[in-house]
């Protein structure tokens, strides 16, 4: 009885790991190839259409914007409209308009099939994925969410540079129809494989280690939750951890023009596409460090030694007449994925607990998103005017001086609610 109950547990933890397999899917294909491999297209695009950058990279300003609205009416779909529904259209529109932008020509095309883009994408991006693991997973909870979101940079060091060779080969028009293929690829093992977004409704629990354990500190922590909530939610609080999100989301904007900032420099495209997967493996690794130091020394140092990362990143591009700096300083500078994708839902549940989380998180979710978006476009008419990405470089710096005020006010927010409730 007891082998039998043991080999039992064994198959409900196999599934919740393909859970996880699936959803590095969907962020490989949402994150990965929906955005981070946008910049390779920025070049031939404009030129082949005699347009600016500015002007054709705000599609993706356009993409970011529906995508992070859109995200918010997530929470509320997935309670009235099973989830393998929402992830079949998104999935199906993403891949259509996807193709589509290498059959166009006119601005305002992009534009709308951006806004297409954006609203699918939403689908099983992000929110939906956070909302997935933070549910099939109490413990081991940030290893997986490391796991899941470090794919999509994976996706995009291999990807890049593949769509780069077809671009020069074939043309921006087919490297777009490749582009779509890769995302549905990518999207079909969730398609295809049956789960339920709460484990709840197969029958199974959340991951945990020790199930006795586990449900004894939970019904601590049910009792407790009013008093908690009372510690760490503060409007003061909430206030700068938006603001924050919004700066320091603000630099996920600036890898995608490394390619472009490599060719103002004298490089290659394909070159050009190497710097840029040079920040999708610092994109890699940041997601998967951060939720490892998170563990260890909580996720405010966690998320200080990434922004240290950031700043180097930013001085050796800045500096980046030779390549080794710029191959460096575009993979210190892709700390910043591991901001935006796994920092925030860290910081998230330290300032406002388990409970507010599903609450506040697709807020700051939003906001990050939001900061992304402006930063795409600005970088892009910054070239556009003064043919140079110093000055983008040195406003990335000033973004991040500023989210540091913010986290630290925050911060102090939170341990004065503390003091006072002990008090």
């Amino acid at each position: 009885m007891k082998l039998e109950k043991i080999i039992e547990k064994i198959n409900n933890k196999e599934k919740h790991w393909n859970i996880v397999i699936i959803c590095c899917g969907l962020a490989g294909a949402a994150i990965g190839i929906s955005f981070n491999t946008s910049g390779v297209f920025y070049n031939p695009v404009s030129k082949n259409l005699n347009i600016l950058k500015g002007v054709f990279s705000f599609h993706m300003t356009i993409f970011t914007l529906v995508m992070a609205f859109s995200s918010l009416l997530i929470p509320k779909m997935v309670k009235i409209i099973s989830y393998k529904k929402i992830l079949i259209v998104g999935v199906i529109m993403s891949t259509i308009s996807t193709a589509m932008m290498g059959m166009v020509k006119s601005v305002s095309l992009f534009y709308i099939l951006g806004a297409v883009r954006g609203f699918s994408t939403s689908m099983y991006s992000n929110v939906p994925i956070s909302i997935i693991i933070n549910r099939w997973f109490i413990k081991k909870n940030g290893l997986a969410m490391s796991i899941v979101f470090s794919c999509s940079g994976l996706i995009g060091v291999f990807i890049s540079p593949l769509l780069a060779k077809c671009i020069e080969i074939w043309g921006w028009q087919i490297g777009y129809v490749i582009k779509s293929i890769i995302l549905f690829m990518l999207c079909l093992p969730a398609i295809i494989y049956p789960f339920k977004i709460n484990p709840i409704e197969e029958g199974l629990q959340p991951y945990e280690d020790d199930s006795y354990e586990n449900n004894s500190t939970k019904i601590l922590e049910n009792k407790n939750n009013k008093k908690e909530e009372k510690i760490f939610y503060s409007k003061i609080t909430l206030i700068n951890m938006i603001f924050f999100s919004i700066f320091i989301c603000f630099l996920t904007g600036v890898p995608q023009h490394f390619s472009g900032y490599s060719v103002s420099l004298g490089y290659s495209e394909s070159i050009g596409a190497i710097i840029l997967s040079s920040g999708m493996m610092g994109n890699i690794i940041s997601k998967l460090l951060v939720g490892i130091l998170s563990d260890k020394i909580g996720p405010i140092r966690a998320t200080s030694v990434l922004i240290l990362s950031i700043l180097t990143g930013i001085i050796l591009l800045f500096l980046g007449n030779k390549f080794m700096f710029l191959i460096i300083g575009a993979f210190l500078f892709g700390a910043c994925y591991g901001i935006a994708a796994v920092s925030i839902s860290l910081l998230t549940s330290y300032f406002f607990g388990v409970e507010k989380y599903m609450s506040v998180f697709p807020i700051t979710s939003f906001i990050a998103n939001v900061g992304s978006a402006l930063s795409i476009s600005i970088i892009g008419f910054i070239y556009d005017f003064t043919k140079s990405y110093k000055l983008a470089f040195l406003l990335s710096g000033v973004m991040v001086g500023v989210s540091l005020i913010f986290i630290s006010i925050a911060i102090c927010d939170r341990k004065k609610n503390i003091l006072k409730n002990i008090i």
